[in-house]
């Protein structure tokens, strides 16, 4: 059988976040992103946005986001793509025993200047601590574009992952 790469993406993400109340917080993010089969060639983003603390207990933790991001896309068919976006997101983390916790992070990303053109992110994984520095995870993300930047690009993109987390 012929051996085909099916998945090559990075991703590099900061945000960094300041409490304004016990629950309501403010940050700034940054991203990059690389995904030979999005039809970008590379993808930067950035810019401010306001959260907040919905559920806070040792069971369970619901955060909401909404930021204004820009966008900054080179298109593998050499063009530049920008704009500005609206993104909302919510994270849900459910520690169902003392090393085992079951994660959720769901995003919508749509564009300010052509409501058509959005995307949906969601990342389920399920993580268990091995020891006081390391977790082993597995993980499945569904990434969906409404307008890819072309044709031969699917709208919908799958990734199931296995992971070794670090905890520093």
């Amino acid at each position: 059988q012929e051996e085909r790469e099916t998945a090559n993406r990075l991703n590099f993400d900061l945000r960094w976040e300041r409490l304004f109340t016990e629950r309501f917080f403010t940050f700034l993010t940054g991203g990059y992103q690389r995904d030979r089969f999005s039809g970008y060639t590379y993808r930067w983003n950035g810019g401010p946005g306001l959260g907040y603390d919905f559920l806070r207990t040792p069971a369970h933790e619901l955060k909401g986001l909404v930021s204004l991001l820009y966008y900054y896309n080179r298109l593998e068919q050499d063009g530049i793509d920008n704009y500005g976006t609206l993104k909302v997101e919510a994270y849900y983390q459910w520690n169902i025993l003392e090393n085992l916790r079951l994660k959720e992070n769901l995003s919508y990303i749509v564009d300010l200047a052509d409501t058509r053109t959005y995307f949906l992110n969601s990342e389920t994984s399920l993580e268990v601590r091995i020891n006081s520095f390391a977790s082993l995870g597995v993980g499945y993300k569904i990434v969906y574009q409404n307008r890819p930047p072309s044709p031969d690009v699917r709208r919908t993109d799958t990734t199931f992952s296995t992971s070794l987390i670090v905890d520093l």
